[in-house]
């Protein structure tokens, strides 16, 4: 999909220009730094993926193959 930005830039496709309204900034600012903080780094943690990794192995150690 092609938006009229990408077509006036040199912006390569896994990037975005997000507009936003000049007196939302700090509140962004904010709560970027607030996901800095706290959501950010349980992301990289890679907690679920682990879990599951975990929870499949449980399920097939009991496997033989055939």
């Amino acid at each position: 999909m092609r938006w009229g930005y990408r077509e006036a830039t040199d912006i390569p496709p896994n990037e975005t220009i997000v507009g936003f309204p000049i007196e939302f900034l700090l509140a962004i600012i904010e709560h970027l730094e607030y996901l800095d903080r706290t959501a950010i780094p349980r992301s990289r943690e890679k907690r679920a993926l682990a879990a599951l990794k975990k929870q499949g192995a449980k399920a097939h150690s009991g496997c033989t193959t055939v």
